[in-house]
């Protein structure tokens, strides 16, 4: 789908192809087409549009301090070289945390227990040197709920979607009012994830997963069906239940170029003021 937005208005727009072409492989006999509305798993996107969002929101009201240490905040977080990492760092890529390991060979569904486990991991590069990281964007979630004490999820729909008058993004859209019509198939199950894991078929595949090998040979929670509002990401999915700082939130196109009209507006859309402008400069 493509929306073009110039001056607050929407000046072209249109939708392509299917949103459900395939069934595991299967082409179906009667094809979902593309709606200007339906909504995409936003994937990484989710780190711009919600928990970035929500940091500025924070930011512009004074209750985060960005120089801080994430420590400061959530004290837990203090072990194994961890303890003078910034919220400037983990929003740059520049924390030293691993970019992915994966959670959902040990955790099932328990966000108390993933913010346990990135807690107690160890860094895997100096501090300010610029290695993308999920997990840095997960402990920004994390802070969002630490600081708020509201879920990100709660947080972000009612902060920033809500008054913008965003109605198509959301995380968990099959739990909040929306059906697999609205959504767009992603993949058929998680084979990403697990060529990933599998360092025995797949070595070298992705990041290494040795460590990891005995929990893979055990593991039973694979998605073997077509994803339909089941966000794509397996540690978003399967180890945070959905809702994440770095993965799991639902849009369309035409809520995405509002929010993104504010912030090339700096900061406000339509008298709604969402932060700062000097927080978007």
């Amino acid at each position: 789908t493509i929306v073009v937005a110039r001056g607050g208005k929407i000046v072209y727009e249109k939708a392509y192809g299917y949103a459900m072409l395939n069934d595991m492989g299967v082409r179906l006999d009667d094809p979902r087409p593309m709606q200007m509305d339906t909504m995409f798993d936003m994937a990484s996107c989710t780190k711009i549009m919600a928990t970035t969002q929500s940091i500025m929101k924070l930011y512009s009201e004074g209750k985060i301090d960005l120089n801080a240490t994430v420590a400061s905040y959530i004290p837990e977080f203090a072990k194994n070289g961890k303890e003078n990492v910034t919220v400037h760092q983990l929003l740059t890529h520049t924390s030293g945390l691993p970019q992915w390991k994966a959670m959902f060979l040990h955790i099932e569904k328990d966000k108390a227990k993933v913010l346990d486990y990135i807690c107690n991991c160890e860094l895997m590069f100096a501090p300010g040197e610029e290695k993308y990281s999920d997990l840095g964007f997960q402990m920004l979630g994390f802070l969002v709920e630490r600081i708020t004490g509201r879920s990100m999820d709660e947080y972000v729909k009612n902060e920033i979607y809500k008054p913008l008058g965003l109605k198509r993004t959301t995380y968990l859209p099959l739990a909040n009012g929306f059906t697999t019509e609205d959504v767009v198939a992603t993949s058929f199950g998680n084979p990403y994830e697990y060529a990933m894991v599998d360092e025995i078929d797949y070595p070298g595949f992705g990041y290494d997963c040795t460590a990891d090998l005995d929990a893979f040979r055990t593991f039973t929670g694979w998605r073997n069906y077509t994803l339909q509002g089941e966000c794509n990401d397996g540690n978003a999915w399967m180890a945070n239940g959905g809702v994440a700082g770095h993965a799991g939130l639902y849009s369309d196109a035409e809520d995405l170029a509002v929010l993104c009209q504010a912030m090339l507006n700096g900061g406000i859309y339509k008298g709604v003021r969402l932060y700062k402008k000097e927080v978007i400069d």
